[in-house]
């Protein structure tokens, strides 16, 4: 096992008075909003044998639903695996001080710039800020290359309030201008202040995108950085 990279893990849960249970099942939890069947056990316990890390992913969130006998589902109960140690190494963050354009910003010193400059620690300026109805930041690579990993760095990695974290964005890319957009991740209901998002692709334009900008009705999108990990 690869310091960091992956791990084993043993899961238990309590079962619901008068349950009629035949099963439960576990899932891991994709950046992308799909899952991965992991296993399933009669027991209330889960024994992991090996849980791989997608590329510098801070936590892994894992599910358990159990199935009835008539195999209806229950509500999922979920759980943070964090990972402790150094990222797999190889990738280096293209983005970083790479041009960047966005849709538009709240101030002359938030402009997309500050979401590529590789610091979160410069205050509640150090960031890119937009409140125009479309919400979009773009990265040009410079050229195409291979990518393992997003990361985005919300408004509680800068020191603001976790009610200010983005809840609903997608991030897209492409190789040329006249490419269409393709999406590559698509996050709904965060509220984490640093999300990961493995992917494997190849663009030289990167691109996210913010549908619902804060955990309420406040209208301002927040970027502390938006990082593009690949080689």
């Amino acid at each position: 096992m690869t310091a960091g990279a992956s791990q084993s893990l043993r899961l238990s849960w309590r079962a619901a008075p008068g349950g009629n249970v035949h099963h439960y099942e576990v899932y891991r939890r994709n950046a992308d909003g799909s899952r991965t069947f992991l296993g399933a056990t009669p027991n209330d316990a889960y024994f992991v044998g090996r849980l791989d890390r997608a590329g510098g992913e801070a936590a892994t969130t894992l599910d358990v639903e159990a199935v009835s006998t008539t195999y209806g589902h229950s509500n999922v109960a979920s759980t943070v695996v964090s990972w402790n140690g150094t990222p797999p190494s190889g990738s280096t963050d293209l983005a970083l001080n790479r041009p960047a354009t966005a849709s538009g910003q709240c101030n002359a010193y938030e402009g997309p710039a500050k979401a590529v400059n590789g610091s979160v620690g410069g205050g509640t300026s150090d960031k890119w800020c937009t409140l125009t109805p479309a919400k979009w930041l773009e990265v040009d690579l410079g050229s195409a290359k291979k990518l393992d990993e997003f990361v985005v760095k919300h408004a509680s990695a800068g020191g603001e309030s976790a009610s200010y974290n983005t809840r609903d964005f997608s991030i897209q890319v492409r190789s040329r201008t006249s490419d269409p957009w393709t999406t590559v991740a698509t996050t709904t209901g965060n509220a984490a202040g640093t999300t990961t998002h493995p992917v494997n692709t190849t663009a030289r334009y990167v691109r996210l995108v913010i549908t619902k900008p804060t955990q309420s009705t406040d209208p301002a999108a927040r970027i502390y950085e938006f990082e593009a990990w690949g080689v």
